[in-house]
């Protein structure tokens, strides 16, 4: 029997990540599936480090064993950490330390936080998710930064990935769900992935990061992949299929859609 373990520790972008990945890693094989997302809108590294720090009971905690979720408010990150014997731990930034930042002091304390749950999930591979930009339209502080430039928020957002996340060595894989919702972009369907030109819509956004996620992590191929989310048509799955391998194959490069 194909197990896996999956851990997210995050915010509504974890939220907007994981939500179609239970069905997606069905249709790759996998008849035991545990899903745990750490939640708290908007929190930054430094604020998911403060709250281990202080065993602080603050999450809603978000599983999935059978398809559905069911959330547990007010667990602490320590308790979520040593439940299971998770194969994959996933780490993410949040709104106050920016999807790109060129401070990269804001992620000084990122080795600090990594030591601390390493130590509680010593068997645990260790994720990135590296997240995705705004939409013209967003009036997020984050998009504000890059001047409302899209394109320059994704640049610096690679660049921070590589230096501040790629050199702590026990980061074992970046998701590259930014890159694939860029990727998915350069299609027919244009700026239409977010539901509030920052969060993911529902159904096709949601999907592409699930997909790229699912198979960052686990190798399989997605053609396998039957599942679709009810407002997703035949047109659409290709282009999130297509989008999500292109940014497993190159995390770091917009890579054009065929279909245009």
């Amino acid at each position: 029997m194909k197990k896996i373990r999956i851990l997210m520790i995050g915010n509504s972008f974890s939220d907007d990540t994981v939500e179609h990945v239970y069905p997606i890693l069905r249709d790759l094989g996998y008849e035991e599936i545990i899903l745990g997302n750490l939640y708290i809108g908007g929190c930054s590294i430094n604020m998911h480090l403060s709250n281990l720090l202080n065993d602080v009971p603050v999450y809603a905690y978000r599983r999935n064993t059978d398809g559905t979720w069911q959330t547990t408010p007010g667990t602490r990150m320590s308790d979520a950490l040593r439940s299971q014997p998770w194969d994959f731990v996933s780490m993410q930034s949040g709104t106050s330390d920016g999807s790109g930042n060129t401070n990269l002091a804001s992620f000084a304390r990122l080795p600090r936080f990594i030591a601390l749950v390493r130590a509680l999930v010593p068997q645990a591979k260790l994720v990135w998710n590296m997240t995705w930009v705004g939409e013209p339209g967003c009036s997020h502080r984050d998009f504000l930064l890059y001047d409302c430039d899209g394109d320059k928020q994704y640049r610096d957002m690679m660049t921070t990935v590589r230096a501040a996340v790629l050199t702590c060595p026990e980061i074992t894989c970046v998701t590259a769900t930014g890159t694939a919702v860029a990727n998915a972009r350069t299609s027919y369907l244009g700026n239409t992935l977010c539901r509030d030109y920052y969060h993911l819509t529902l159904g096709l956004g949601r999907y592409i990061a699930g997909l790229t996620f699912a198979g960052a992590l686990t190798g399989v191929d997605l053609s396998a992949v039957r599942f679709v989310p009810e407002d997703v048509d035949a047109r659409m799955k290709a282009v999130a299929l297509e989008a999500a391998a292109n940014a497993i194959n190159a995390p770091f490069t917009i890579t054009p859609a065929a279909d245009r």
